[in-house]
């Protein structure tokens, strides 16, 4: 890591001394944006060269640009959300109202 600035970058920079086949990259560095819009505008102009978690409202759009390349994958990626007991105890509720599965909704 050669910077690191707490909620704006982290800057990684290729190991010289790993043994194995390096990375072909460089350097890398990963921003963090307040929301998913600022991210957007950043790939648009040519600021970031990769996006995770496009809005799925954007991805349309987003394919269409001369620059970009926009495809929807499969992940398996886990999202953890902490919720507080009360609201919990809603969802719960709603949920078994809606005949919708409660899976793992702990209260």
């Amino acid at each position: 890591m050669t910077n690191w600035t707490r909620g704006q970058s982290v800057t990684l920079k290729r190991n010289p001394y790993y043994r194995g086949p390096g990375p072909s990259l460089g350097e890398v560095r990963l921003l963090q944006f307040s929301n998913p819009d600022a991210a957007v505008q950043a790939l648009r102009s040519g600021e970031t060269d990769y996006m995770t978690d496009v809005p799925i409202n954007q991805m349309k759009a987003l394919g269409e640009e001369p620059n970009i390349v926009a495809k929807p994958f499969q992940s398996y990626r886990t999202v953890y959300l902490g919720f507080s007991r009360d609201l919990r105890i809603a969802l719960r509720a709603n949920c078994q109202r809606a005949g919708a599965p409660v899976r793992r909704i702990a209260t």
